[in-house]
């Protein structure tokens, strides 16, 4: 998740912050940034949006890495049954 967060542009991480960990709504957060509410909700929504793409990308390669290990894994294990 942390990596997904490092992906964000920091304008993007600060909205999504303070809406999900710090629990501000959007008005709150127009206030701490310094924009109208309905900027807040637009920022938020394209953050979110982001950052479920970035988490469904780093969570798509690693199901991906794990494939192939265990890919590997079973093509290095000896044939049982001998012939």
């Amino acid at each position: 998740m942390h990596e997904a967060l490092d992906r964000l542009r920091s304008r993007d991480r600060e909205v999504l912050l303070l809406a999900e960990w710090e629990g501000l709504s959007p008005a709150q957060i127009a206030a701490v940034v310094g924009c109208t509410t309905v900027t807040a909700r637009g920022r938020l929504h394209r953050a979110r949006h982001r950052f479920r793409a970035a988490f469904e990308e780093l969570a798509s390669r690693a199901n991906a890495d794990q494939t192939a290990v265990l890919g590997a894994r079973t093509a290095m294990r000896p044939h049982e049954g001998g012939s």
